[in-house]
């Protein structure tokens, strides 16, 4: 049982990461990618080298 558990929670971890790469993708598409979603300033690219699929700066992250 304790086996599928985490093989559940494995399978949500990849749907989660898959939703915001593609969410990423689509941004890159608009033309919003490395613009924070939520205070409209650029992301800093050290963050979106570690994150690169992050829709918010790293103070707004923080924020919640």
């Amino acid at each position: 049982m304790q086996v599928q558990a985490m093989a559940l929670a494995a399978q949500r971890h990849r749907q989660a990461e898959r939703s915001r790469i593609d969410a990423a993708l689509m941004r890159i598409d608009s033309g919003d990618y490395g613009w924070c979603a939520r205070c409209g300033e650029e992301i800093e690219a050290r963050r979106l080298d570690h994150t690169a699929a992050t829709a918010m700066c790293l103070a707004c992250a923080k924020e919640g």
